[in-house]
């Protein structure tokens, strides 16, 4: 018999039922822990999958912006490159990503989280 048997034994002959005090605490205290590692964890991934999106974004507006010099000749804007006939981006990237294009070389900028 272990150590952890012999003392639920010694409880139970005792008549004590429950737990105390300082083991709950420490159960708490565990738990809490868990808990905070957790949501640092997730935390981490969201912001990792909202940078890939944006990069991912930023290039899918790169190929679009070549293709468009490519048809005519110059560089369009981000407005040019959803309000065409037909579209070269489907819609609008999010504004808080901040991505543009560099009117005279095509270069593509972004302000990604």
């Amino acid at each position: 018999m272990n150590w952890m048997q012999r003392r639920v034994a010694r409880r139970y002959e005792a008549g004590e039922e429950g737990l105390t005090l300082i083991e709950m605490l420490i159960v708490v205290l565990i738990l809490g822990i868990l808990a905070t590692i957790v949501i640092l964890g997730i935390s981490a991934f969201q912001g990792t999958g909202e940078h890939e999106a944006c990069d991912a974004t930023s290039k899918t507006v790169e190929a679009a912006a070549a293709a468009y010099y490519a048809k005519n000749g110059s560089w369009p804007t981000i407005a040019q490159l959803t309000g065409a006939s037909p579209p070269y981006l489907k819609s609008t990237p999010k504004a808080s990503w901040g991505i543009a294009i560099n009117g005279g070389t095509g270069d593509v900028t972004n302000t990604c989280p």
